[in-house]
């Protein structure tokens, strides 16, 4: 018999098996999955100690004190608070890191670079390179310092 006249053809798949997901549906699924993770962790973990609360101590109130509304209170107390001091070494001491590519002075007073020097490099003068600037430093403040003596203006 011809094929032709085959009125049934055959089909690819077989009736009982089971239809692949596409790309999309397996992504769409992994990102819900994700995002329930993501929302339901915080519910199943421990939640962390609290931390323990300071204990206020009671002090008299004078008359004169009572009079003042609490907001000025409180500006007077963070008024009389003493500054804090700041930490300065007794001596000034120099620390050198020497290797073969740089030599760098590192200064106790404010953890600042005060000299480095690139070895491999030479200025105009043929001496070794020194990428701190002496005269500038002293106007400007030394390489990694937390402050400048140069002033900011405002952001307006």
């Amino acid at each position: 018999m011809p094929e032709s006249e085959n009125p049934q053809p055959e089909s690819p798949k077989k009736p009982g098996a089971k239809k692949e997901m596409s790309n999309e549906a397996r992504l769409l699924i992994a990102f819900v999955l994700m995002g329930l993770v993501l929302f339901l962790t915080p519910y199943f973990l421990p939640k962390p100690p609290a931390a323990p609360k300071p204990v206020k101590q009671e002090k008299p109130v004078d008359a004169q004190k009572a009079s003042q509304p609490p907001a000025a209170s409180a500006a007077a107390a963070v008024a009389a608070a003493p500054p804090a001091e700041a930490v300065v070494a007794q001596k000034e001491e120099i620390s050198d890191i020497d290797t073969d590519v740089y030599h760098v002075k590192f200064s106790n007073r404010g953890a600042v670079v005060r000299s480095w020097v690139l070895k491999n490099y030479k200025d105009s003068s043929g001496h070794p390179l020194e990428l701190v600037n002496e005269l500038g430093a002293s106007k400007i403040g030394f390489p990694f310092s937390l402050g400048s003596k140069v002033r900011i203006p405002p952001l307006t």
